[in-house]
């Protein structure tokens, strides 16, 4: 029996690995728009809102001289994590330095970095009940977040927030502009979509 060969040399099975491995991707965005289309049959009724995503604020302290504002994912009931967050995901924008925040104000954009912020103090939060497929757009949001950099009052914590907010049509969001302070923002977001 012959083992099929590539121009690589490599047998079949072990191409088909390594193409899926590149493609992983979009794998996961075919999945994504399976999901999707789940959402437009008769049975959406039916699927389970047992996820949840919160958008979370820090005032302004020692620790976070201008607040931060950041977001949480998981299944089940909001904030009955353990304090490793195995079940409440939480994560917010940042620099990759922390003394880049500030400079990047001034200089331009530095490298920023997705980071978990599960001891991140909460001062007010709101929650959304979501499902499957919501939740993984949040993680795919997320995955492209990685890519970016921070730059303060452009593309910082509180872009990040926005910007995942923004993949639910039901949430209402304040002009940005009218905002400095995370903590600020994330209170009018509250009060719009309590």
């Amino acid at each position: 029996m012959k083992t099929l060969i590539q121009n690589n040399g490599l047998p079949f099975y072990r191409n088909v690995q390594i193409a899926i491995r590149k493609q992983f991707p979009y794998v996961i965005s075919a999945l994504l728009v399976i999901l999707m289309l789940c959402r437009c049959s008769e049975s959406y009724s039916q699927i389970k809102k047992d996820y949840f995503i919160g958008f979370f604020a820090e005032k302004i302290n020692i620790d976070g001289p201008v607040g931060h504002a950041f977001i949480g994912i998981g299944k089940g009931t909001p904030m009955t994590c353990n304090i490793d967050g195995s079940e409440t995901e939480m994560y917010g924008f940042y620099p990759k330095a922390k003394l880049d925040g500030a400079k990047s104000y001034w200089f331009g954009p530095v490298e920023g970095k997705v980071k978990k912020d599960v001891r991140t103090r909460i001062d007010q939060y709101i929650f959304l009940k979501i499902d499957f497929a919501d939740y993984l757009k949040v993680q795919l949001k997320m995955e492209d977040w990685k890519k970016k950099q921070y730059e303060l009052g452009r593309q910082d914590c509180i872009s990040f927030f926005i910007d995942v907010a923004s993949l639910f049509d039901e949430i209402k969001l304040p002009d940005r502009t009218q905002y400095i302070l995370p903590d600020k923002y994330v209170s009018t977001f509250i009060f719009l979509n309590k």
